[in-house]
C-alpha cells in the first residue's frame, strides 16, 4: 500500500510544477488605461485572464525524509512551452507530500520567460499552493512574485486559481482563470 500512494504521490505530484499559463485570454484592451480614485489617467492595465496549458513529464528529484521516513518529494521540469496571452517557455520546481486523503499537499515555483499580451517581454516567477485527493487530478492557487519581473514585466503582478490532470507518465494539462496587471 506504502508503495502505490508513493507511486500515486509522484506522479500526481508532477502538478506542483504545471504551468498554468500555457494559452490564455486576456479579456480588456491592451491599450486601456483606467481611472484612479482621483480621475486621473492611472498607466497600469488590468486584465481577467483564462489559461490553458500542457507540460511534459517531470524529473524527480531524490526525497528529504526524517527517522520516521516521512519524506518530501522534489521534483523539476523544463519542458514546459506556454501559448496564449502569455507565450514563452516555463523552468519549475516543486515539492509535496502524501495527504490523508491519498493525494498530496504541495508548492511550486516558475520562472517564465516570454511575453504577456498587452504587458511586453522578459520574465517573471510565480509560485503555487495546491492539492489533490489522488486520481491525477488536481486543484490550487497561483501568484505572481511581487518584483519578480525583469523587462517590460518587471511590474506585473496578479493571481488566480487553476485546476490540472496529470497523466501516468507526469505531463497533463491545467486550466486556470485569474487576474494579471502590468504598467
Amino acid at each position: 500500500m506504502r508503495l502505490q500512494r508513493l507511486f500515486t504521490l509522484l506522479t500526481v505530484i508532477a502538478v506542483a510544477s504545471t504551468p498554468w499559463v500555457a494559452s490564455g485570454v486576456a479579456h480588456g484592451s491592451a491599450n486601456a488605461r483606467p481611472l484612479s480614485s482621483s480621475g486621473e489617467s492611472s498607466s497600469i492595465k488590468h486584465f481577467h485572464v483564462t489559461m490553458t496549458g500542457s507540460f511534459g513529464p517531470p524529473t524527480f528529484l531524490a526525497p528529504a525524509c526524517n527517522q520516521a521516513q516521512n519524506c518530501v518529494f522534489p521534483l523539476e521540469r523544463t519542458s514546459s512551452i506556454l501559448t496564449g496571452s502569455l507565450s514563452g517557455t516555463s523552468v519549475s520546481a516543486g515539492a509535496g507530500v502524501p495527504n490523508a486523503a491519498g493525494g498530496f499537499d504541495a508548492v511550486g515555483i516558475h520562472l517564465f520567460t516570454g511575453t504577456v499580451e498587452g504587458c511586453g517581454a522578459g520574465t517573471l516567477v510565480w509560485t503555487e499552493e495546491l492539492a489533490s485527493a489522488g486520481g491525477g487530478e488536481a486543484a490550487g492557487t497561483w501568484h505572481i512574485a511581487d518584483g519578480s519581473g525583469t523587462g517590460a514585466l518587471e511590474s506585473v503582478s496578479g493571481n488566480g486559481s487553476f485546476e490540472s490532470h496529470v497523466n501516468p507518465d507526469g505531463g497533463g494539462t491545467g486550466t486556470s482563470e485569474g487576474r494579471i496587471s502590468c504598467g
